[in-house]
């Protein structure tokens, strides 16, 4: 109920983070129904908290840090938009991954100063002066989340060199595929 009345306070600033224009008030809509209530046994998609499209709107809701945590460099953390840091923000950190095949997100619990991924562009544009300060608690950790990506983009580079090329244009191009087990 707080997430639901705190949107609706703060409505142009939740949805200037993701949307411009005529579709501000669709994008609003949308937030808003999937903070209403669902009673029945399945709830549709309309009624799911969205990732990556609420992480500012569950970080400014829970007071916390949101990570997101994704495969192929798409990582991003969301800092509260409005507030100044507490004390010790590393206390204040949730983190969930998303997984692919099962297309659910879970939560990650994460070891006291392990690297975290960049901040999220938009906070850029849209924090608070109040808010200005969130990054800096956290740069060492999101260096090191940079310097461990860029050592995984060099080595799946490596690796993609010493492998031959896929012939596309081979009858059997599936054919590349039959020994991968799904």
């Amino acid at each position: 109920m707080k997430l639901f009345l705190d949107l609706g306070a703060e409505k142009s600033l939740s949805t200037c983070l993701q949307y411009e224009g005529d579709r501000v008030e669709a994008k609003f809509e949308s937030v808003n129904e999937a903070l209403v209530s669902w009673l029945g046994a399945y709830a549709p998609t309309s009624k799911w908290m969205r990732f990556p499209k609420m992480e500012h709107l569950i970080a400014c809701a829970y007071d916390m840090v949101c990570i997101d945590l994704m495969h192929y460099g798409f990582s991003e953390t969301f800092f509260l938009l409005c507030t100044a840091p507490p004390t010790n923000p590393n206390d204040r950190i949730m983190c969930v991954g998303w997984l692919a095949k099962s297309k659910h997100v879970v939560q990650v619990y994460l070891k006291p100063g392990c690297p975290i991924p960049p901040t999220s562009p938009e906070w850029a544009l849209h924090h608070t002066e109040a808010a200005e300060t969130w990054p800096d608690h956290f740069l060492d950790r999101m260096h090191d989340f940079e310097r461990l990506n860029n050592i995984e983009k060099e080595s799946n580079a490596e690796k993609s060199r010493l492998e031959p090329p896929i012939d596309l244009t081979s009858d059997c191009f599936f054919d590349v595929f039959s020994s991968f087990k799904v």
